[in-house]
């Protein structure tokens, strides 16, 4: 599901993704209205809620089945990039051209997956027609 706004721009976009191994994931993204920035993992036994600004949050609720709800308060270090950073020179300190961490190979996945999206809603960028 998405929606462009006037300019062309995905505004919104819902995604779903059916794996292999039965498990599934739903991503929304959204540029024209607020919405929490939060990510919530469900498993066998419970979940996690990873709170607002999920790719740096400082605090993940943690909910098992028959238990009461706790937090865990974290820290990170940064506003952007700086764990990225702290692995690409490691890697380079230690003659490596890819980090095991994130292989070039998930980077190229990736990219096939965000590729596959904005061909399922329609979404052409000038290069994509060149």
């Amino acid at each position: 599901m998405k929606r462009l706004a006037a300019t062309g721009v995905d505004a919104y976009c819902s995604m779903l993704f059916d794996f292999t191994n039965g498990e599934k994931a739903i991503y929304n993204s959204c540029f024209d209205a607020i919405m929490p920035i939060e990510a919530i993992i469900y498993g066998e036994k419970g979940s996690l809620k990873l709170h607002h600004r999920f790719h740096h949050a400082n605090k993940i609720t943690v909910k098992e089945d028959n238990q009461l709800p706790y937090e865990i308060d974290i820290s990170y270090k940064g506003g952007g990039y700086y764990y990225e950073i702290l692995e690409v020179m490691q890697c380079l300190k230690n003659g490596q051209l890819e980090s095991p961490k994130l292989p070039h190979q998930f980077s190229l996945d990736l990219m096939k997956t965000l590729d596959a999206v904005r061909k399922e809603i329609g979404l052409e960028y000038e290069q994509d027609v060149l």
